[in-house]
């Protein structure tokens, strides 16, 4: 049975779902959909109607918060081991925060060498409350999402072998990033607001 990989975009009450099909290893079919909803239950159902109700096995669900949700820091840690990043980070991030890092939800990306020595690492914190109402709705659509990314660290990741070098734009109707993005990995970005009642 073909495996599927299916990436679900959420953008101002408009739902877009690209379910992409392989077959030993290579991409066979890719479909599209869009819907619009008003509420957590209206996107269940349009869940459903782009997925289909019939799951496969080895189904893969991918989607990604705005990149206005989330705080994004670049850190310096004399260590690259993740295990000692991760017991370090909240405490490094608290402090360049907004709001309490008790209230944040945290990840980073690999650690990378520093240009005076020690290591880089780009970490990201994103209000905790927001995301329950997005797993409310892919439960009441009994959809198993495996991965939660931050634009546009995910539009860099999902696109790392069409996209290796060069900048990556993406117009949605809430806002509107430009990244660069060298050797397939996202190096900085910049969100621009878009006018008041204006959409991309």
């Amino acid at each position: 049975m073909a495996k599927r990989q299916i990436g679900i975009d959420l953008d101002a009450g408009t739902l877009r779902v690209a379910i992409l099909q392989q077959e030993k290893g290579e991409p066979a079919q890719i479909s599209l959909g869009r819907r619009t909803y008003v509420d957590e239950t209206e996107l269940a159902t349009a869940l459903k109607e782009l997925v289909g109700t019939e799951l496969h096995y080895g189904d893969r669900f991918a989607t990604a918060l705005p990149a206005r949700e989330g705080f994004v820091r670049r850190l310096s840690f004399p260590f690259a081991d993740p295990k000692k990043i991760a017991a370090a980070l909240s405490f490094e991030l608290a402090s360049q925060l907004p709001l309490s890092i008790e209230d944040c939800v945290t990840d980073f990306q690999r650690p990378l060498p520093g240009p005076e020595g020690g290591f880089s690492v780009t970490a990201a914190a994103v209000r905790a409350d927001g995301i329950p109402p997005l797993l409310t709705a892919f439960e009441e659509a009994q959809i198993p999402l495996q991965t939660i990314d931050l634009a546009p660290f995910a539009y860099a990741k999902g696109l790392k072998e069409q996209v290796d070098e060069g900048i990556l734009a993406c117009l949605q109707g809430q806002e509107i990033t430009v990244s660069l993005v060298l050797e397939g990995r996202l190096a900085d970005y910049r969100i621009l607001p878009l006018p008041a009642g204006q959409s991309a």
